[in-house]
């Protein structure tokens, strides 16, 4: 009896973590009039984000498969695709991924760190 009462009770746990880790930052795509095509983020937490969109597919548009941005606030656009072909729409498919704060940020070695050396 008590092995199955841990086992539930492991289970159980198990269940919770699994669902209380949330997506911090969610991107979305829209299509505009103009056949362009505008993505955005939306996220809970004011804070520095690094994010990185990794494109499996994309046609009719110019730009790199992969490409980082640095997003701050709590929502907002970061990459608008426009049409080559400006008569057809753009096809694409991506995923994406983020890390907290700037991927390889640079620091101001300005007056200040003359006297520290």
């Amino acid at each position: 009896m008590k092995n199955q009462l841990r086992l539930l009770v492991t289970l159980l746990l198990c269940q919770t973590i699994a669902f209380a880790q949330e997506t911090a930052i969610k991107v979305s795509s829209k299509y505009n009039d103009n056949r362009s095509v505008t993505l955005s983020y939306e996220k809970d937490d004011p804070g520095t984000y690094t994010l990185v969109i990794d494109f499996k597919q994309l046609s009719n548009a110019a730009g790199a498969m992969q490409q980082s941005f640095t997003i701050t606030g709590f929502g907002g656009s970061f990459l608008t695709l426009t049409p080559s072909n400006k008569d057809q729409n753009i096809g694409f498919s991506y995923s994406y991924r983020y890390i907290r704060g700037k991927l390889r940020p640079r620091i101001n070695t300005g007056s200040w760190s003359k006297g520290f050396i």
